[in-house]
């Protein structure tokens, strides 16, 4: 899938992936009523440093909701292995923390 964001051709076919994980967004409201739905969501990083990610809908959402490619930044991508995966997050390199 590609997409151009500002100037930027984000492309899954040409940037590696590097992470993958499930999320629960956000896909409609309804008054004060929020819809959230799971998807697959992976995290790309292409030759220039420059991170995205695809999200696919899961298999119970994938006829009502869309595909999506949004910006993604290396401190998000940090933030959400610190939450998710402490042992990747060493793994990448990511050196910011210390023991307790």
């Amino acid at each position: 899938m590609k997409k151009i964001i500002g100037n930027l051709l984000y492309d899954t076919e040409k940037a590696e992936k590097i992470y993958s994980y499930r999320s629960k967004r956000k896909t409609g409201s309804f008054g004060a009523v929020n819809f959230y739905s799971w998807f697959d969501i992976d995290v790309y990083k292409t030759k220039k440093d420059n991170y995205f990610i695809y999200g696919c809908p899961s298999d119970e959402y994938k006829y009502s909701l869309k595909p999506f490619i949004e910006e993604f930044s290396e401190p998000e991508f940090k933030e959400i292995l610190k939450k998710i995966d402490p042992d990747r997050y060493t793994e990448f390199g990511f050196d910011d923390i210390e023991e307790a």
